[in-house]
């Protein structure tokens, strides 16, 4: 009776969520991957992670357990105006592009590199070559144009007013929208993909393996990401009809002084919002920053452990990869400093633990390139029979705490609920 009642809840919630198109993140359980920013040495980042070319043994040690590292502060994305072709780039360590190859190779590790709001196409096609050429096979790389261009704040205004004006140059859309910055989402979109276009003429057909395009969009509402796709659907903007790979958002939690901030409320309605939103052109959602929001009293509390597994759960309902920010530092970082003990830094902790608790399925990826949509699938094989209703392609669902997939041999019987395309599910046993 207990199963039946279970069964027709579920069931019902699910039907309701497709009615309505209310998130079905809300009973999702996630595939997601946890990486990292490294911070700039100069704002108290691992100055001492290089010496005399020799990478630091703890410091590798260490790294080791992200999945991912964004190196959008070591290249100072936001500072680098006056940046355009690839001859000018930073050559300077720890965290020159060639170095920053390195260390992912070192630590099994994706890479996330920004580039720069004037780069311009020799600037794009020199790291392009550098990556492929670079970069182990096993590696993705991430790529992002620019930083926050949604942002327009002091240190951030002169990148988004280039794209904004941009925009205006190549008449990209017409009307413009009624505020300047929306303009830049235009160009943003337009440039990313070309971007992309650059990457393809040097990858071949590695590219779908071996790269992902990233669009930075704005946490605390949609606008931003409703104006990306918009964007995408323009002849000006996207003349081959092409699709990025995700949206980023930035989920923080919290401030300064603000240690008891409930993760599970912070941005919730907007992150389903965006979560929907990408829906609309077959992206995902990943976090290009995120974490509890430069509070060192927080930082070093024991009760922190709990609080980043809870929001961690929570991310991984719509996320597939989330890039803490930082590694080290006072306030953002996972640890202080290199070699702090790991029984001092709980944020450290709560990221190796809750990664060891959720080990990442690369066949769930591999499944979900197909583009998002209901689908039935038959499972039909020994000892299994019934459908599995998948809303994402990805073509999986636990069944009551078993792994059912099309095709398997496990036992099982009924209907199978793939929610959002991760491991929630019903099933009649």
């Amino acid at each position: 009776m207990t199963i039946k009642v279970r069964l027709l809840h579920r069931l019902f919630a699910a039907l309701v969520c497709l009615m309505y198109a209310i998130p079905f993140s809300l009973c999702a359980q996630g595939n997601m991957r946890i990486g990292v920013n490294i911070r700039n040495t100069g704002w108290g980042g691992a100055a001492n992670c290089l010496s005399n070319g020799n990478w630091n043994a703890t410091y590798l040690t260490e790294m080791g357990i992200y999945a991912s590292v964004r190196f959008m502060e070591q290249q100072t994305t936001n500072e680098t105006q006056g940046v355009v072709n690839w001859a000018n780039r930073n050559m300077t360590a720890p965290f020159t592009y060639e170095l920053s190859v390195d260390l992912c190779n070192r630590i099994d590790a994706d890479g996330w590199w920004n580039v720069p709001a004037r780069a311009t196409d020799d600037y794009v096609r020199g790291l392009a070559q550098l990556l492929f050429s670079s970069l182990e096979p096993g590696r993705v790389a991430y790529i992002e144009y620019g930083n926050e261009l949604w942002n327009t704040a002091p240190w951030f205004i002169a990148n988004t007013s280039y794209a904004a004006d941009k925009c205006t140059e190549l008449q990209l859309v017409s009307p413009e929208p009624a505020r300047w910055e929306y303009k830049t989402a235009y160009y943003q979109m337009y440039r990313i993909l070309q971007i992309q276009e650059i990457f393809r003429q040097v990858y071949g057909d590695a590219l779908q393996q071996r790269a992902r395009f990233i669009a930075g969009s704005f946490v605390s509402d949609v606008w931003w990401t409703n104006h990306l796709i918009a964007a995408a659907k323009l002849d000006k903007v996207n003349p081959g009809k092409n699709t990025i790979d995700g949206f980023g958002v930035a989920p923080y939690f919290g401030g300064a002084g603000d240690a008891a901030a409930l993760p599970l409320k912070s941005h919730k309605g907007t992150i389903d919002a965006n979560y929907n939103a990408h829906f609309k052109c077959s992206a995902k959602l990943v976090a290009y920053e995120g974490g509890q929001d430069n509070d060192p009293g927080f930082q070093q509390n024991a009760a922190s452990y709990e609080v980043y597994k809870t929001h961690f759960d929570f991310a991984a309902r719509y996320m597939d990869l989330y890039c803490h920010y930082t590694e080290y530092g006072s306030g953002w970082g996972a640890k202080t400093v290199i070699g702090q003990p790991d029984q001092q830094a709980p944020k450290y902790r709560a990221i190796r633990d809750w990664t060891q608790a959720h080990p990442y399925d690369p066949s769930l990826d591999a499944s979900a390139a197909q583009a998002p949509g209901p689908r039935l699938h038959p499972v039909s094989s020994a000892g299994a029979s019934g459908l599995l209703f998948d809303l994402t392609g990805r073509r999986y669902a636990p069944v009551y705490g078993q792994d059912l997939r099309p095709g398997d041999g496990r036992a099982a019987r009924g209907v199978v609920l793939s929610v959002d395309g991760a491991r929630t599910g019903l099933a009649a046993p």
